[in-house]
């Protein structure tokens, strides 16, 4: 999968990932790569939560729609709904006393 990617490298870093799966995919690679290495601050397990977070998105939409029909998609329309609604609640409070931002 990402050999694709792998195309793009400039540095030692992938400049341009062609996909998200892929790209996401590389950086693991690259950063357990770097940690057995011994390099410190890879930042390969944020890339693998994307990885992991695309790919179980996928099987649970395929799932979802083998068991619900058409009917899933409204499901992931009201969860959006509601994540939005969460982020603009919490993008909208104001900052508590003595906080840094």
């Amino acid at each position: 999968m990402g050999a694709l990617s792998t195309v793009f490298a400039r540095g030692g870093q992938v400049a341009f990932g062609v996909t998200y799966m892929t790209g996401a995919l590389v950086k693991v690679g690259q950063g357990l790569v770097g940690a057995m290495r011994g390099q410190s601050g890879t930042g390969w397990p944020r890339h693998l939560l994307l990885w992991a977070s695309i790919a179980s998105g996928a099987v649970l939409g395929a799932a979802a729609s083998a068991w619900i029909g058409q009917g899933a998609l409204w499901i992931i329309a009201g969860a959006l709904a509601v994540l939005l609604a969460i982020s603009w609640i919490v993008r909208a409070r104001p900052p508590r006393a003595g906080s840094v931002g």
